[in-house]
């Protein structure tokens, strides 16, 4: 009796460490099945920061003047397939679940715009000197 007890016992036992090893993990692949993936999120990312400094631009930007702030966001994460709200989960998801995840995103986001603007200044080297200082007055005033 005794030795079908202790079999019964290791049974249930490994019984329930498999049902909670499945349910965690279910959690999981319904957490990352509603965010953006990796690669896409790099590239939207690097296109909302072009999009931003294109929106610096007084000519671009009168362009959206009548319409709402984030418009032009929007357009930008529409033209990639995804929406706002899938867009502002992700984002959530990253910062409060997997900052360091983040991080290493924005590393690889920032990767992409430097190797455009290389190759940016690579074609056209004249737009090398825009970083020169263009103002001609007094340097010191006391």
């Amino acid at each position: 009796m005794k030795f079908s007890g202790q079999i019964i016992l290791k049974a249930f036992l490994i019984f329930l460490i498999s049902c909670l090893i499945a349910c965690s993990g279910r959690k999981n692949k319904a957490i990352h099945r509603d965010i953006i993936p990796e690669k896409d999120l790099v590239e939207i990312l690097a296109d909302v920061h072009i999009t931003d400094g294109l929106l610096s631009i007084p000519r671009i930007n009168n362009l959206y003047a009548n319409m709402d702030s984030l418009a032009a966001y929007v357009n930008v994460i529409e033209k990639h397939g995804y929406t706002k709200e899938i867009m502002d989960r992700t984002m959530r998801f990253y910062f409060m679940k997997r900052p360091k995840e983040l991080v290493r995103i924005y590393d690889k986001v920032l990767g992409k715009l430097s190797a455009m603007e290389s190759r940016l200044l690579q074609f056209n080297p004249s737009l090398n000197d825009l970083s020169s200082n263009y103002w001609q007055g007094e340097q010191f005033y006391y």
